[in-house]
């Protein structure tokens, strides 16, 4: 081996020149810091026609932004004034508890308003009580038509599903507050009620029964304007239903029968 010059000797041991570190960009964001926010696109973004027509971040119009606000309170209207749903009757709530009984209700059956007794389809089922107590009926004024003002016995429709004879108990609780004992059937009675063109207005089939009172104690309901107990020989003195006092004298008849 041939010697090495001295310049050779410091050519071959120069060190090498130093280069800038760069450090690979990092993929998530350092610790203690937070991720700058994604910027999702608007809803009314479009592409750029020229160099004008991108806005980037400015705001929509005015017009837009009222319109936008008077969608949220809209929104925000509709779910406040609709109740929450519930499950099923039978289902579980999400955190496992029966439903509470609760009566089903309808806002239009509520608004509905009532099935008028007025020119029917068909004849009405009713019921009256003559209800004795010693020499005294009880009666009641009506105060709805179409015997508004004058003295009735207590009644009124049959319901569906309903026995006459559970009716005119019904009956008279609701109307006069008093619990009864119904007996035998007094009589039964059929009116119809035409107008001035000869249509029928009214057709009911009337079933009376004899009762007898637990109490004495009245109570008028919403359906009697009054109710009272009268003597029997003053009953001819009221301003009354046709036919009452028929009845009433066929409900003594059959009083003395069941005594006898």
């Amino acid at each position: 081996m041939r010697d090495r010059t001295p310049r050779e000797e410091a050519c071959r041991q120069r060190p090498a020149a130093l280069r800038a570190h760069v450090p690979p960009a990092r993929v998530r964001p350092a610790r203690g810091r937070r991720a700058a926010p994604r910027r999702d696109l608007s809803h009314d973004a479009r592409p750029a026609r020229d160099a004008d027509d991108a806005r980037g971040g400015a705001r929509p119009p005015p017009e837009v932004r009222r319109c936008r606000r008077r969608a949220r309170l809209r929104v925000r209207e509709r779910a406040r004034a609709r109740p929450p749903a519930r499950g099923a009757h039978g289902e579980r709530d999400r955190r496992g508890r029966a439903p509470r009984p609760r009566e089903v209700r309808h806002r239009r059956l509520a608004r509905r308003p009532r099935v008028s007794r007025e020119y029917p389809e068909h004849p009405r089922v009713g019921v009256g009580a003559v209800v004795l107590h010693e020499s005294r009926v009880l009666l009641v004024r009506r105060g709805q038509a179409p015997s508004a003002g004058k003295w009735s016995l207590p009644g009124g429709l049959v319901n569906l599903g309903e026995t006459t004879r559970e009716a005119v108990a019904r009956e008279v609780a609701e109307e006069c507050g008093l619990a009864i004992r119904v007996g035998g059937v007094a009589g039964i009675v059929e009116r119809v009620v035409r107008d001035e063109a000869g249509r029928i207005r009214y057709h009911y089939v009337l079933v009376d029964y004899l009762a007898f009172p637990e109490s004495t104690r009245l109570v008028p309901g919403s359906d009697a304007a009054d109710a009272q107990w009268i003597e029997i020989d003053r009953v001819a003195e009221l301003d009354t239903t046709e036919g009452l006092l028929d009845m009433v004298r066929r409900a003594q008849a059959l009083e003395r029968g069941d005594r006898a």
